[in-house]
């Protein structure tokens, strides 16, 4: 919620602002390295560079520390560029992070613009650091485009302090000088305590012969002259709370010397809450607003805590913001502690139950794979349980009733850690997801969770059983089956082709035979014929035929006929073959 408050702010803002080219900004820590004292306070300052052009009009970050070897004291957003905040700056000690997100109707433009400073306190000899764990920084150019290109760190060495002994000199003729005095239980003379029994200390010049001491709430009073004796320490016990004053002056020979008014705060009463209160928009609402106020009379009110289940999520030092969000928090009962502290640690804490109640889990409708498509809802899922194989893709289809939102998707195999895959929900509710990664063999369990943009959770849906199997041979080789068949048949083409080329070949070289052959058919028969008549003539060696030699010559003649006219059916018999196979072959 204050995020969205944030941006509501600043879209206002960038109405206001005029629009130009837009450069790059820079958020930085000033000083970006140091040497400290360990037991002391160091100041360190967030800056932004606006890199020139129209300027910039709203920032935010988190700056992360290691709590072991620093503790924010104070965060303080005094000499700010920036006069809103929609969140106030706020840190948390035991996480080690410091927030805030600030802006001004005003553009900044400049190269070292102060956004809040930071008070640390030094706890441990080391080398330590301090760096932006995440930041955004808007320009003013009516767009709230967000300029940030870099952001700097911070590197600090933190070392034991050094105390060189007070050189003794023994003073003559003069009075004493006036003492210097610290405590053990309230060192720092501006800062609160909650103990009540203070201790002084202080070391004596070797020329003093008496000490003067006196404790109450005037800041000018004298302790007299009523020597307590040679002490160098001084404890009181169950002091009232209030601002109370210690005097010491020494005594030597020369009399007595100037006092030293030394400022003890004290404060043991706890701060009073005035206000606390939580707000939900809805029963489901995963960030509940906080509302709360206390007070203190004396040392005032330093921070406030807030723990959810005894874990702390956040301190806030901001005073004038009284609503904080928490959250977003699971659906269930949680314990919600409040804890104020005032400046001298004293603290008070009140506690309150909420139940965040869940969202109306995602409803699965059907699963697609390979083999098919399988309702997952009863009674159908309880008669066919789906089942596929582990060289299938699945998509997963199923409804709810909020748009939007974001659906987890859980694939277990017994005895392992889930698959978990997200779909989001359409303007109606409906959503589907293709799952992308083959599955082992095993029996699985898929089940659900919705959670809207809010943060808020459904619980997890019942678990649908799917059993995953190896595909059958020829599923699992059917790839490798049809590159053997186009081989095959890739093999029967070529080879009927080289068939017909060789038979168009043999087919040719006949009807060249052929061709030759019928020529000389139709040459030898009347050759035969006038060859048969010669040979008659000869053999009675008189010119003519005689009627037994016509009647031999026309039975041959005959014979030789009918032969002729048989083997010119034959030819023409072949020759229509012959074109029959030609047209074809075209």
């Amino acid at each position: 919620m204050k995020f969205k408050i944030f941006f509501f702010i600043f879209f206002i803002l960038f109405l206001f602002s005029f629009t130009g080219a837009v450069n790059s900004a820079t958020l930085f820590l000033s000083p970006s390295s140091g040497t400290f004292t360990v037991g002391k306070t160091f100041s360190v300052s967030v800056k932004v560079d606006s890199g020139g052009s129209v300027g910039i009009n709203a920032a935010e970050a988190v700056l992360t520390f290691d709590p072991a070897y620093l503790n924010v004291n104070n965060v303080s957003k005094s000499g700010s560029i920036f006069t809103l905040w929609p969140v106030e700056p706020t840190f948390s000690n035991s996480k080690g992070e410091i927030s805030f997100a600030g802006g001004s109707p005003t553009p900044y433009t400049g190269s070292a613009g102060t956004i809040i400073s930071i008070t640390f306190v030094a706890k441990k000899e080391g080398t330590t650091e301090v760096k932006f764990k995440s930041g955004a920084v808007l320009a003013a150019d009516g767009k709230g485009t967000n300029v940030l290109t870099s952001m700097g760190s911070a590197t600090f060495v933190l070392k034991a302090g050094e105390i060189p002994p007070p050189e003794e000199k023994p003073l003559t003729g003069a009075l004493p000088s006036k003492p210097e005095v610290s405590s053990p239980t309230h060192p720092d003379p501006e800062k609160w305590y909650s103990n009540k029994n203070p201790e002084f200390t202080w070391k004596l010049p070797v020329d003093v012969i008496g000490v003067a001491l006196l404790l109450n709430q005037s800041p000018t009073s004298s302790p007299g002259t009523k020597s307590e004796g040679l002490i160098d320490s001084k404890k009181y016990e169950n002091v009232e709370d209030g601002i109370w004053y210690f005097h010491i002056r020494y005594q030597n020979k020369a009399g007595w010397g100037p006092i030293l008014h030394r400022k003890v705060l004290i404060d043991t009463t706890p701060p009073e809450i005035l206000e606390f209160s939580i707000k939900k928009e809805d029963p489901t609402d995963p960030k509940p607003v906080l509302t709360f106020s206390a007070t203190d009379t004396l040392s005032g009110v330093d921070y406030f805590q807030i723990l959810i289940d005894d874990k702390e999520v956040a301190t806030t030092s901001n005073f004038e913001e009284k609503l904080f969000q928490i959250g977003p928090l699971s659906f269930g009962k949680h314990k919600i502690e409040l804890k104020v502290y005032d400046k001298a640690g004293n603290s008070n804490s009140q506690v309150k139950e909420i139940e965040i109640e869940p969202l109306k889990h995602p409803i699965f409708a059907t699963l697609i794979s390979k083999e098919g498509e399988f309702s997952l809802q009863p009674p159908a899922i309880h008669k066919t349980p789906p089942r596929v194989t582990t060289e299938d893709w699945l998509i997963i289809r199923g409804t709810s009733v909020y748009p939007d939102a974001t659906v987890k998707i859980f694939m277990a195999k017994e005895g392992k850690e889930p698959i978990v895959r997200e779909a989001k929900t359409d303007s109606e509710g409906n959503w589907f997801l293709v799952f992308d990664q083959r599955l082992e063999k095993g029996k699985y369990s898929i089940s659900g969770q919705i959670i809207d943009k809010r943060g808020a959770q459904s619980p997890e849906t019942d678990k649908i059983p799917l059993k995953v199997v190896s595909p059958s041979f020829i599923k699992k080789y059917s790839s490798l089956i049809l590159i053997l068949l186009l081989i095959i048949i890739a093999i029967l083409i070529w080879y009927n082709v080289q068939q017909k080329k060789k038979f168009e070949k043999q087919i040719e070289e006949f009807k060249t035979h052929f061709g030759k052959l019928k020529d000389k058919i139709n040459r030898v028969f009347p050759a035969l014929r006038e060859e048969i008549r010669e040979q008659i003539e000869i053999l009675d060696k008189r010119p003519g035929l005689s009627k037994n030699e016509k009647i031999l010559y026309e039975k041959l003649k005959e014979a030789l006929d009918i032969s002729d006219a048989f083997l010119g059916e034959e030819v023409k018999e072949i020759e229509s073959l012959l074109e029959k196979i030609t047209r074809k072959k075209k």
